[in-house]
């Protein structure tokens, strides 16, 4: 993910986006195209929930113009679809860490990206926060967002992925459709535990 946002450069190959290696685009490009949630984001700042959201808009209205009406109608219906509109006034040094990382994704949704990276999206959140996150990515994706997501967790790779690109613990990659992936064997050797436990811990709660 780092070497598609030009954090680090590649080992080898090339990354396109729109049929161009995005080593190409320019930082304004790169940042209008491709929006990143990292997996957490500590900080004393003391801007409010819907200034940092705001701020996801810096390469689309530049990053020393003041938002407008309009810009923080974008940004509070992120906060509502997510279900935090009411931080929208609070302090980000105030929030949980479930709360910073619906804010984050908020901030990524709201410069409408054509690739969105996540990297553990959910993994600060607690169940209720993880379906509606799940439930949101998955209506980005029906409505032809592109997403890359890393995860540890096999249901919610499932819940919205269509291809899953496993790294296996003898460090080869693999990749195919989450039937192939996300076997009862395959998740046992991944996580190195006996098929029984995979068996029983994802059909454990009864219908």
């Amino acid at each position: 993910m780092r070497s598609i946002l030009g954090v680090i450069p590649l080992l080898k190959g090339e990354v396109l986006l729109d049929s161009l290696p995005v080593q190409t685009l320019s930082h304004r490009q790169r940042a209008q195209a491709i929006a990143w949630v990292p997996q957490a984001h500590d900080g004393i700042f003391a801007f409010s929930v819907l200034d940092m959201v705001l701020m996801g808009l810096a390469p689309t209205i530049g990053a020393f113009s003041v938002p407008g009406k309009q810009e923080r109608l974008k940004a509070t219906e992120q906060l509502e679809k997510l279900g935090i509109l009411h931080l929208a006034a609070r302090r980000w040094n105030t929030l949980s860490g479930g709360e910073r990382q619906l804010a984050l994704i908020a901030r990524a949704l709201v410069q409408q990206p054509r690739l969105l990276l996540l990297d553990e999206p959910a993994s600060s959140l607690d169940f209720g926060h993880q379906i509606q996150l799940l439930d949101t990515l998955a209506q980005l994706k029906n409505n032809g967002m592109t997403m890359l997501m890393s995860t540890h967790h096999p249901l919610h790779a499932n819940a919205i992925a269509d291809s899953i690109i496993q790294v296996e613990p003898d460090g080869r990659v693999t990749q195919g459709l989450p039937t192939e992936q996300l076997t009862t064997n395959k998740l046992a050797a991944l996580y190195r535990v006996s098929a029984d436990q995979i068996h029983h811990h994802l059909s454990a709660i009864s219908h």
